[in-house]
């Protein structure tokens, strides 16, 4: 059994300079440390955990102007979380940007059919 911290630990740092690269200010949290899990499954996921967090920071958190227009404090927040689920983990990454605009979504998945 592999515990989740030695994995969440290379996480920050990732957050952190991406965020600094972009002109973004976002904090990172990550619960459920405790939580552990065979060693096979942490290789999967650490790719598909490590784009989740990418695009968290690039789409999800909005750049600082943009915050302040909605009102929300100049820092985001990224959450990356573990949780026991009877015999696995599961794990999750939420952010408090600006969320999915969904007819965009669909204006793009349109464009891309037309062409």
């Amino acid at each position: 059994m592999t515990p989740v911290w030695q994995v969440f630990d290379r996480f920050p740092r990732l957050v952190r300079d991406l965020a600094r690269e972009l002109g973004k200010q976002v904090a990172f949290r990550s619960r459920g440390r405790r939580s552990s899990s065979t060693a096979r499954s942490w290789t999967s996921w650490g790719t598909r955990c490590l784009h989740l967090l990418r695009n968290a920071v690039d789409h999800g958190v909005e750049p600082l102007a943009e915050r302040r227009r909605r009102g929300k404090k100049a820092e985001g927040e990224i959450v990356l979380a573990a949780v026991r689920e009877r015999a696995s983990v599961a794990i999750s990454v939420t952010d408090d940007g600006r969320g999915i605009d969904r007819k965009a979504d669909s204006r793009a998945s349109q464009a891309g059919r037309a062409s």
